[in-house]
């Protein structure tokens, strides 16, 4: 009985050690599986600043697409299409990442006059924001748009109406983009994140391609509200941009 017993516990300790191990080989290849995905998949980025509005908010989350970008990927230049938000690093700011959008590629001639932007000869189309809302009013550094808002003092509680200043004391800018490299540009065109700052970006650069909003948080922009948790724009969540 005794002996009987003694191999029942042995049987069951083995066993006991057969399962912890598969568990552990579980969680070892989880682990591998998530840091390649990390490494060479998946980039997530916090917008920290308003130089790409009114496409992102301060606050999104961004997931970016990577494997193209990486050692894996065989023509990462083939990957990019004028219009593609990317990620990258920053020039002159080491370990740092910036999020800008692609709007010339190798050959393209790229101008910018009287803040409108021209690619081969061909300008941009242009249009006026349907409405201002107190989402963007609420933006760090949103009176640095070249959006004015007008009061009505005879009746506070009317329609803002929205004057769009256009035109520019710069000379025109314009740049070839050589091959290997991109021209980006912030959508808040005044922003000293573009090319015309600091020059063509070589796409190795380029960690990934920008593909949506993962989630939103909204937090106070006053200092002294330091509340537990921050808001949640529920309507960007899972965006794709």
């Amino acid at each position: 009985m005794t002996e009987s017993k003694k191999a029942t516990g042995e049987e069951f300790s083995t066993s006991l050690k057969k399962v912890g191990r598969e568990y552990a080989e579980a969680l070892i290849l989880a682990i591998l599986i998530a840091l390649f995905f990390r490494t060479f998949v998946v980039s997530v980025y916090r917008v920290k600043s308003v130089d790409m509005a009114p496409t992102l908010f301060v606050g999104d989350v961004v997931v970016g697409y990577k494997f193209p970008f990486s050692k894996f990927g065989s023509d990462p230049l083939g990957e990019l299409q004028r219009g593609d938000l990317v990620l990258f690093s920053c020039p002159g700011r080491k370990s740092a990442r910036c999020l800008s959008r692609v709007v010339g590629l190798p050959g393209d001639e790229v101008l910018m006059h009287r803040g409108r932007l021209s690619i081969n000869g061909v300008e941009l189309n242009y249009s006026i924001p349907d409405e201002i809302t107190e989402e963007w009013l609420s933006q760090p550094n949103f009176s640095q748009f070249d959006l004015l808002v007008e009061k009505d003092l005879e009746a506070i509680d009317s329609d803002r109406r929205i004057f769009v200043r256009t035109g520019s004391l710069l000379e025109p800018q314009q740049q070839t983009v050589p091959p290997g490299e991109v021209f980006l540009l912030s959508d808040y065109r005044n922003s000293d994140q573009s090319s015309f700052h600091w020059g063509v970006v070589k796409h190795q650069a380029i960690s990934a391609r920008a593909v949506g909003v993962l989630f939103s948080l909204r937090w106070p922009l006053d200092p002294e509200e330091t509340p537990l948790f921050p808001g949640l724009r529920w309507d960007r969540w899972f965006l794709r941009l």
